[in-house]
């Protein structure tokens, strides 16, 4: 049974944990000062993207050589996502498995937020958060989708492991060209909480484990002026965003009244 390798994102908080789990099999992406005591395998980075950044570097640097199964991590993963316990037992598996523990989600709120049919997360995709962050590439959730994949129809909900840990397999990684993510990359990097950021999280497992097709634009890298050009409209954007948010909200919820009516009526 092969063994994942650990690459973990860190802040700040505990980092004790690392090799009594992960041996010397792991590498850590800093963006802080780690504690005097910390583990030794430490790449610093800089503090932009959460820990997207972290994961999308990962990949980008080993793209051609990454191990076999591979689990992206915070370092305040437990207590806060999962337990100590559920997290070892889901990092011993062998398949695709984002790694999350519904008994610690405190915000299921139907029709905001339920739980799949697999035990996951799925979030109304309307938006909500876009307001709260900085966004210089896309405007919404749904103009990142339509931009990244050759995707014809926007999803209504959103199925997504909250603070985005996963165990990964090479195979589901390589679904996706090296380009796909320097793109990403580029995306998140311009602050340390982008909106881009949050994007990547909510689409992790349809770049992952999904059939749908990366868009041709993604399959090549961006110049400097394709993405100005990105964030030219995404400023144009902006002024409407109040109205925008406010009708993709009112639209998910119709559609999902109509679907409970449907079934439900």
């Amino acid at each position: 049974m092969a063994k994942p390798f650990f690459c973990i994102s860190y802040f700040e908080g505990d980092i004790s944990w690392v090799e009594s789990i992960c041996g010397s099999n792991y590498v850590i992406y800093a963006k802080g000062a780690l504690p005097a005591n910390a583990p030794t395998n430490v790449i610093q980075i800089p503090n932009v993207g959460y820990n997207i950044y972290s994961y999308l570097s990962y990949i980008i640097e080993h793209y051609d050589s990454l191990p076999e199964l591979i689990v992206f991590c915070k370092n305040n993963v437990f207590e806060r996502h999962v337990s100590r316990k559920s997290f070892e037992a889901l990092c011993d598996r062998q398949i695709f498995t984002p790694i999350e523990e519904p008994g610690l989600w405190d915000r299921i709120s139907f029709p905001a937020s339920v739980v799949s049919s697999d035990g996951g997360y799925l979030e109304l995709n309307n938006s909500w958060y876009v307001s709260r962050y900085d966004r210089r590439y896309f405007h919404n959730f749904d103009s990142y989708y339509s931009f990244i994949f050759d995707a014809g129809r926007r999803p209504d909900y959103l199925r997504f492991a909250p603070g985005a840990n996963y165990l990964v397999p090479r195979e589901h990684i390589l679904l996706r060209s090296k380009n796909f993510y320097l793109n990403l990359r580029n995306f998140v990097s311009h602050a340390q909480f982008s909106c881009e950021s949050h994007f990547v999280e909510r689409s992790l497992i349809s770049i992952w484990s999904s059939n749908l097709i990366e868009s041709k634009k993604m399959s090549m890298l961006l110049t400097n002026d394709e993405l100005d050009k990105l964030a030219l409209g995404c400023a144009e954007n902006l002024p409407k965003e109040l109205d925008t948010v406010k009708k993709l909200r009112r639209g998910a919820f119709i559609r999902v009244c109509a679907l409970a009516l449907k079934y439900f009526g």
